[in-house]
């Protein structure tokens, strides 16, 4: 009997642990989501908002789709550019068109970027650049803040954090009942 009561108390301590590997894991997770698509993007958004702007002019400027790229594992819109932009009498080539080049199809924020500097490649005409102060190689033509991405990556990554919190919560009173 006593070593059936101690096998109980044994599983529940490794239950406990493997309730823990899961919290942290979540909020691990739910940590990098609010980062990476979230307040990462905010502040880089802020960032911009204050750098110095010059002309550029497109070389290129195409919408492409792919395969198995979304946030659901099916297609996704993907802008590539290139475009031309002097700072201080130095050339750079950009290649980032925003603060996210990829959309799920048919998304109007991708689409309409996409038009606008297709037009600007066919007249010719200049394009604000708005650029890094002391990396002027770091440069974008649209700084406006992509909401559906940013909603999303605070919205999951919240959502999986607080369960990761709920998770290490729930084993730390396990494990410390043991």
């Amino acid at each position: 009997m006593t070593s059936e009561v101690e096998d109980r108390g044994h599983g529940g301590k490794a239950g406990g642990l493997i309730v823990l590997g899961f919290g942290i894991a979540f909020l691990v997770a739910g940590l990098a989501a609010l980062y990476l698509a979230g307040i990462g993007m905010l502040a880089t958004h802020l960032a911009a908002s204050s750098w110095p702007v010059t002309e550029g002019h497109v070389r290129e400027a195409s919408l492409q789709l792919s395969q198995g790229g979304g946030r659901t594992g099916g297609p996704v819109e993907r802008l590539t550019v290139s475009y031309d932009y002097t700072v201080d009498g130095r050339a750079f080539v950009g290649g980032r068109a925003s603060l996210r080049d990829t959309a799920e199809p048919d998304q109007a924020r991708l689409r309409g970027l996409h038009r606008r500097l297709d037009a600007a490649r066919l007249s010719g005409g200049p394009v604000p650049v708005h650029y890094r102060p002391n990396r002027p190689e770091e440069a974008y033509l649209d700084i406006a803040l992509p909401r559906s991405n940013l909603i999303v990556g605070v919205v999951l990554g919240t959502a999986f954090a607080l369960f990761g919190v709920l998770l290490l919560i729930g084993a730390w009173r396990s494990l410390r009942r043991r």
